[in-house]
């Protein structure tokens, strides 16, 4: 790497002055540009803009003037008469670095410039065009690629340590890589929504969605997923005793009461008496048919018994009740233990 700043020459930035780049940019997505003589055209693969632009250099930077907006799908708002200073800061054999304001803020951005050949360019343009004409949450292709990539995360677990960390990191990672295509399809919206914001709604939507295929094709995905929901289970039961259930019997004698009969049917399940934990939620339903909690602890005991089929319908259901957006998710593990 040779710091133009530390050297003061000029020789090393005129190998730039033409060919074929390409900036990849977590924030701003992939653009690329084409130099010949003092021109440049320009694509970016989030605003889907195409411009061209004149050059002006100086000795080891340039300022970028806009002739024309060629292509604006999204109607971004833009000054007509936007320039752009650039000054690269340092260069290697194939890329630079360059330091430039926004046309858009007071922002200045640095970001590495990669040379590229006109075949290279041709086939990421392509791809690019390719993407942006399917582009949905709903398309197969784009589920599998986001599938996959979290699969690949999963693999990589440590079967004898689950850590809920780890469940965070690939869900988040598996979003992250595919974040440009999710601002791509926000920016196609035409509510008025942010596409910051709306970005996130489709990529919690998308994990929700994918979440569901990852149980039925990816095993470490399920494997994982079971685990954290066991680890869950135990944790929330651990304090089962028989001395709890006989304190609560005893109780029980003086107070017909819900939330008593729920409180040991729980602490049946702790102790996988599923006999008696369905006797007392049965009763819970006579104090109150609608009652979540007792019908989320009947989802457990079914599962108990091994009725999958049954406690999947059951989740699908209090999840419809409640709005609960991962209950469906439970279901999907539930039907899967059903194939079994």
């Amino acid at each position: 790497m040779i710091s133009i700043v530390a050297l003061g020459q000029k020789k090393e930035c005129d190998q730039f002055r033409e060919g074929y780049f390409k900036i990849e940019d977590s924030i701003t997505g992939v653009s690329l540009l084409h130099r010949v003589g003092n021109k440049q055209k320009e694509y970016n693969s989030i605003s889907k803009m195409k411009l061209e632009l004149s050059l002006e250099w100086s000795e080891c930077g340039y300022k970028l003037i806009l002739d024309k907006v060629v292509d604006n799908p999204y109607d971004i708002e833009m000054d007509a008469s936007f320039t752009i200073d650039v000054a690269i800061l340092e260069t290697n054999e194939n890329s630079y670095v360059q330091k430039s304001t926004s046309p858009f803020s007071d922002m200045v951005i640095q970001t590495n410039v990669q040379r590229i050949t006109e075949k290279e360019y041709r086939e990421i343009f392509a791809q690019q065009k390719k993407i942006d004409k399917g582009l949905s949450i709903d398309d197969p292709a784009f589920k599998k690629e986001v599938a996959d990539s979290m699969c690949n995360c999963f693999s990589e677990v440590d079967k004898t340590k689950i850590d809920q960390n780890f469940f965070a990191n690939c869900i988040a990672k598996g979003l992250l890589n595919h974040q440009e295509q999710l601002i791509s399809i926000a920016l196609q919206d035409t509510t008025g929504t942010d596409p910051e914001i709306l970005g996130r709604r489709l990529g919690e939507e998308l994990v929700l969605t994918v979440q569901k295929d990852l149980i039925h094709d990816c095993d470490d995905y399920f494997y994982f997923l079971d685990e954290i929901k066991k680890e869950g289970e135990n944790k929330r039961f651990a304090r089962a005793d028989q001395k709890i259930t006989d304190s609560l019997s005893f109780l029980i004698e003086n107070r017909q009461e819900l939330s008593l009969y729920r409180s040991r049917a729980e602490n049946y399940l702790g102790l996988k008496d599923f006999e008696n934990a369905e006797k007392d939620i049965d009763i819970c339903f006579v104090f109150d048919p609608k009652d979540v909690q007792s019908k989320l602890l009947y989802a457990l005991v079914l599962e108990g018994k091994e009725e999958y089929t049954k406690a999947a319908d059951l989740y699908i259901e209090i999840s419809e009740i409640t709005g609960n957006k991962f209950l469906p998710i439970i279901a999907e593990l539930v039907k899967r233990k059903a194939k079994k």
